[in-house]
Formats: structure tokens, C-alpha cells, sequence
């Protein structure tokens, strides 16, 4: 790694004091060679069970109020902490910090896990997924920024961030640069930003804002309420896990299965042609038909469709429509 001023004097630095160096399209945490997608903590800790953190922090409360030794709450606080996003990149069992630090920084964490649940699903929500905001056929799509804009949150993106109370308000963050490189190629030779972060909710707004300049957007899923990553260029709606209530399907096969379903109740095109496609792969079945007959029949079929659609949103009256979808239906048979 490339050694750059206070590079220099890091070695007694606490270890609170967290080192995060931010590439092109990916990140790295203190001493990880693995980088990590923009967005991808913050969807973690947006999904996180943050219960077992808070409980022992309530515990190691009693113990401090009522003056009783507290080293092994505070042993069980600790514990707890390794096991949450961002915090199990970079502390290990028995490291501990160095030096260690005051019993308000956990209390802190704790504060701050609340702050990025409840705020930052409210901002996302309210960015991104509002009825409205999605992009329908024939409209400009919409950049993160002018979605943002267009639905009235601009401001909350810088000084009071995220929300009203000022404790969510990101404190200054310090940028340096440096050279990220390995003798072993094992990373790419980039220029990097340099940040150092104190607070989890600082890091939080951090990852979130420069994952939004780059297309990287949680995203949360309406079949199974949990949060996943949304990658540039995507544009899913569900996630990729086993939806409630199966074994096999995902959140992602559901969802698109409700939409083709949708398409067929809402729309006579979309009956016809599902009715003969079901019609010519039967002939396939039967072995009546071959498979590069049905494949070319599968795919003229499909322009005929989606020529009649058009057609079909253009006609103003139901009779113009019975036209519509009377004619597709002798072409996708005649085909």
C-alpha cells in the first residue's frame, strides 16, 4: 500500500477511529484486501437484527447505574458488537481496541444503529419508491439525483441530513489520498480517497451519498420486507432470497410471476398471446410441431404482440379495441 503522510503515525491510532479508503467502484476498511461494493454495509445494517446489541447495552446500564462490577456486561457488549455490519471487517476476537475506548462509545453505536434504521429507510422510501417515482414505458428514467429532486428531499442530502434532529447530521469528515496497489496484483493500482471515521453514522451517510453518485442504491423488497443491493444499471425489484412460505422459489420468481399474472388480467393482448403460446408449445408436446418451428412461431409472435399493444393503448373506444385484439388473435394463429 502506498505510504503517504499520517500513514505514518497510524500505529498507535484508536482503533475507533476507523480507516476507509474509497476507489472507483469499490471500498476497503482498514487492513481488508477485499473491496466492498458502495451501499453494500448500509443495506446490512438496514436489514440488521439489532436487537441483541441494544439488549446488552440496557444490561451493561443496569450495571453501571446500580454501581456493580460490569466487566463481563461490558465483555458481552463487545461480543455483540463484532457481530455487526461494518464492525466485523475489522475487529477480532480478543483484539480489542487500541487504545480502548470509553464506555460512551458503544452507547453511541447504539444511538447511531437506530438513527440509520429509522432515518435512512424513511430518506429511501421516500427517494426512491414513492407511488410515482418508478419509470413507466416511453418516460425519461430518472437519475438517482433527479429522483431525489423530483420528490422533495434535496435538502435533507446536506445539512441537516437525513431528517430533522441534528444528531443525524454527518460531522465534517477529514479527506486525504493515496495510492492503493499490491506487489501481488491482487488489488488494482488506483488513487483513492482517504477518510477517517469516528462514528457509524458518519461512515453510514459517507457510503450511502457516494453509492447514489454511482448507481449503487439499497433497495427493499416488497415481497419480503428485507433489504438488498441495487447494482448500477439494474432495475429488479424484488430480492434473490427464498420467498416466505417456499423452498425453492426466490422473492425475484414470485414477483415476476405476480407481474406476467397482472399483465394477463389487465390486458386482452397479453390473454391472446399467452393462450396461443400455450396452444403451439402443446404442439411441441405432442411432437406435432418441432422446436425451431416453435421458436421461429415464439418469436414472430412476439413482435405481433407487442405491435398490438401499441395499437391496443392507442384505441379510444372499446369497439376500436375488440378490433385490436380481434385481429392478433387470427395473426398469432395464423402464424
Amino acid at each position: 500500500m502506498g505510504v503517504l503522510g499520517k500513514d505514518l503515525f497510524d500505529f498507535d491510532r484508536p482503533r475507533t477511529h476507523t480507516m476507509v479508503r474509497f476507489g472507483e467502484r469499490e471500498y476497503w476498511i482498514e487492513d481488508r484486501r477485499k473491496g466492498i461494493p458502495y451501499g453494500e454495509i448500509l443495506t446490512e445494517l438496514l436489514d440488521a437484527d439489532i436487537g441483541a446489541y441494544q439488549k446488552s447495552l440496557a444490561r451493561l446500564r443496569e450495571a453501571l447505574d446500580s454501581g456493580n462490577e460490569y466487566s463481563g456486561r461490558l465483555r458481552a457488549v463487545k461480543a455483540r458488537l463484532r457481530e455487526l455490519p461494518y464492525f466485523n471487517l475489522f475487529l477480532r476476537k480478543n483484539s480489542g481496541f487500541n487504545p480502548a475506548p470509553k464506555l460512551e462509545y458503544y452507547f453511541q453505536v447504539g444511538r447511531d444503529l437506530e438513527l440509520i434504521q429509522n432515518r435512512y429507510t424513511w430518506f429511501l422510501d421516500e427517494a426512491f419508491y414513492n407511488a410515482g417515482s418508478e419509470k413507466k414505458k416511453g418516460q425519461h428514467k430518472q437519475t438517482p439525483a433527479e429522483r431525489i429532486y423530483n420528490n422533495g428531499i434535496g435538502a435533507f442530502v446536506t445539512g441537516v441530513s437525513l431528517g430533522a434532529d441534528r444528531e443525524v447530521d454527518a460531522s465534517p469528515v477529514r479527506v486525504q489520498f493515496a495510492m492503493l496497489n499490491a506487489e501481488d496484483d491482487s488489488l488494482p493500482t488506483e488513487l483513492v480517497e482517504k477518510m477517517y471515521f469516528d462514528r457509524l453514522i458518519d461512515f453510514a451517510y459517507v457510503e450511502l451519498m457516494k453509492g447514489i453518485q454511482k448507481g449503487f442504491i439499497p433497495k427493499r423488497c416488497p415481497n419480503c420486507g428485507h433489504w438488498f443491493l441495487q447494482q448500477p444499471g439494474m432495475t429488479y425489484t424484488y430480492c434473490e432470497r427464498i420467498a416466505p412460505g417456499e423452498t425453492e422459489k426466490t422473492c425475484r420468481d414470485i414477483g415476476a410471476s405476480q407481474s406476467f399474472q397482472s399483465k394477463l388480467r389487465e390486458n386482452e393482448i397479453w390473454k391472446l398471446h399467452s393462450r396461443a403460446y400455450k396452444k403451439y408449445f402443446a404442439r411441441v408436446r405432442k411432437k406435432t410441431m418441432t422446436k425451431p418451428e416453435f421458436e421461429a412461431w415464439s418469436s414472430e409472435a412476439e413482435r405481433i404482440r407487442d405491435e398490438a399493444l401499441q395499437d391496443y393503448a392507442r384505441a379510444s373506444t372499446a369497439e376500436e379495441r375488440a378490433e385490436v385484439a380481434a385481429s392478433v388473435e387470427k395473426k398469432l394463429n395464423r402464424v
